[in-house]
């Protein structure tokens, strides 16, 4: 009894499994419906090549009734259905009807699979011009603003343009890429990161685009480096020389002081501008002199690139007095000097009573021989006024001939 019931156990597992092959295998076809089968867009670089686009707001979908045995059916699901619109044949603009192919997953036999219909039968897609166009990347500050005692310093952009693509309906109005960085009395540091962008009109205004890309490579965001620099005032200086009777009292700069921007340690010890050396005792007529005013390096001038330096000497005068009494000084041991000239003529300067007042005899012609060895020299000597206080003095180099020999 237990042998005849496992036998009926078997027989009946085995005829399941026949039963199951002949439905499933070579048993009669089978219907199933498949929705939201999406459609595909092959050839969309060569409609570009052609200067085209496709532009649509969404991926158009298509419900198939096939038809074949279940286990083929079995395999087949909206995901691995491809269904796909060639757009390479086209070459000019509209709105293009397209059937579409459709093909099966490879572990499906070629054949064993039949489409009882499709809906929509055709994909309706648009094709319009394509445009590209080069914008320029701008900063646009937004916020409080900086405090007075800082500024701006020149801002570094890693793309200062973009390439963009699209609808010439779109593209026309797009004229620029704008990030926005935002500036408060809190700002005193550099300000670098990333920004996004927004693509703008020429007034500024956002565009709304929907089918316009940006084509530049690695233009997700821009990255800013900007320096935020202190500003100080500070006074032009020049390092005068007195002498013919003036003093820096007959000097006048023009502007006192400029405006410098710079990082923080580049002005902690800087206190002054210096525009050089202004000798007076070689000057002989008034003059205004320009200096290009030049910075450290890193510092910003924020005010004029020159500066005027009036020397004035309309309230002193001249008189040419020949002089005779030479002074020599700083001969070398062993050695004597003798000076070829017996009368220099030297012109002086200074207040008029003064000048007038001046005789030859209280006027030395001086000349240094120190550092000279034996021979034939020409020497700049140093005109001496007695009792002069600096408001009466020389005007002019004074080259001597002086002979040092053996003594």
């Amino acid at each position: 009894m237990k042998r005849k019931i496992i036998t009926a156990v078997i027989s009946l597992a085995v005829a399941f499994a026949l039963w199951n092959y002949v439905v499933s295998v070579v048993g009669p076809e089978y219907e199933d419906t498949f929705r939201d089968v999406a459609v595909s867009v092959d050839g969309e670089s060569i409609l570009e090549q052609r200067g085209l686009m496709l532009v649509s707001d969404k991926t158009p979908t298509i419900t198939l009734r096939l038809s074949g045995n279940r286990s083929d059916l079995n395999k087949l699901n909206p995901s691995n259905i491809k269904v796909a619109v060639d757009l390479s044949k086209i070459y000019d603009p509209g709105v293009k009807t397209l059937t579409p192919s459709i093909s099966f997953p490879g572990n499906v036999a070629s054949g064993a699979i039949t489409v009882q219909s499709r809906n929509p039968s055709f994909v309706t897609l648009e094709i319009v011009r394509r445009q590209t166009k080069e914008i320029p990347v701008e900063i646009q500050y937004i916020g409080e603003g900086l405090s007075e005692e800082y500024v701006k310093g020149k801002a570094d952009l890693s793309l200062e343009k973009l390439h963009i693509a699209g609808p010439e309906n779109e593209i026309s109005n797009i004229a620029k890429a704008i990030i926005q960085v935002e500036l408060s009395s809190d700002t005193k540091t550099e300000i670098t990161g990333a920004f996004d962008y927004i693509l703008s009109d020429a007034s500024d205004n956002p565009v709304k685009v929907k089918h316009t890309k940006v084509t530049t490579e690695d233009a997700e965001q821009i990255s800013l480096s900007l320096p935020i620099e202190r500003v100080v005032e500070l006074p032009l200086v020049l390092e005068i020389i007195e002498g013919g009777g003036a003093t820096k009292e007959h000097v006048k700069i023009t502007p006192e002081t400029i405006m410098v921007s710079g990082r923080e340690e580049l002005l902690t010890d800087l206190t002054e501008i210096s525009l050089g050396k202004l000798d007076l005792s070689t000057m002989t007529e008034s003059v205004d002199l320009v200096y290009e005013i030049t910075l450290p390096e890193g510092l910003t001038n924020r005010t004029i690139p020159t500066a005027t330096v009036k020397v004035s000497f309309e309230n002193l005068t001249t008189r040419t007095i020949t002089v005779s009494n030479f002074k020599v000084i700083n001969v070398p041991r062993g050695m004597k000097a003798t000076v070829s000239a017996h009368e220099l003529n030297v012109t002086i300067r200074g207040e008029k009573a003064l000048v007038n007042a001046l005789t030859a005899e209280e006027i030395t012609v001086q000349v240094n021989c120190a550092d000279l060895e034996a021979g034939k020299h020409l020497v700049d000597a140093q005109i001496v006024v007695a009792n002069a206080n600096g408001k009466v003095g020389a005007v002019g180099p004074y080259p001597v001939v002086i002979t040092i020999n053996e003594n």
